[in-house]
């Protein structure tokens, strides 16, 4: 590349700095009952509902949403929203979920919110449905054990199962 265009393009950068650090605090108060999310990527589909398409993943690396198991810095999994785990047989496992966390709306976090989210994207009639997700969860049944414990039972033995929640 030649001198010219890189000091040229150099000047660019330093404008479009400029221009966005001056313009920032005003609409930034435009936006303040707003919540904004901006990444370089962005939702796979018009409605920004985690269930629809790749969008969980995007808004979860937004730090929009959150899941049960995290893979922690050494990449072991990890509890998250859950509290703990049992692998109870091949085909079963029990989590228990994290007590006092609340959504957005301020409702309650609990084994029936987890159930309903899975069911909606796992079953082959629901408008979310996820294929992907049905494929690598494999789930046979899904059932509230109590106000914070839930259990998955799959059809088939799957090491990977925590790792895909």
């Amino acid at each position: 590349m030649s001198r010219y265009f890189l000091l040229h393009l150099q000047k660019h950068k330093i404008l479009f700095l400029v221009v966005l650090f001056v313009s920032l605090p005003v609409y930034a108060q435009d936006l303040a009952n707003e919540l904004v999310i901006a990444m370089p990527f962005g939702p796979s589909v018009k409605a920004v509902d985690p269930a629809k398409g790749y969008n969980g993943w995007y808004t979860n690396e937004a730090g929009v949403t959150e899941t049960l198991f995290i893979l922690d810095f050494d990449l072991n999994l990890a509890p998250w929203l859950a509290e703990s785990y049992k692998n109870v047989t091949p085909l079963a496992w029990e989590i228990k979920l994290k007590q006092g966390v609340r959504f957005h709306d301020n409702s309650s976090f609990d084994a029936t919110a987890v159930k309903w989210t899975f069911d909606r994207i796992t079953d082959k009639n629901s408008p979310v449905f996820n294929k992907r997700l049905h494929g690598l969860l494999d789930i046979k049944k899904i059932t509230v054990l109590g106000k914070h414990t839930i259990l998955f039972e799959t059809n088939r033995p799957n090491g990977s199962f925590l790792y895909n929640l």
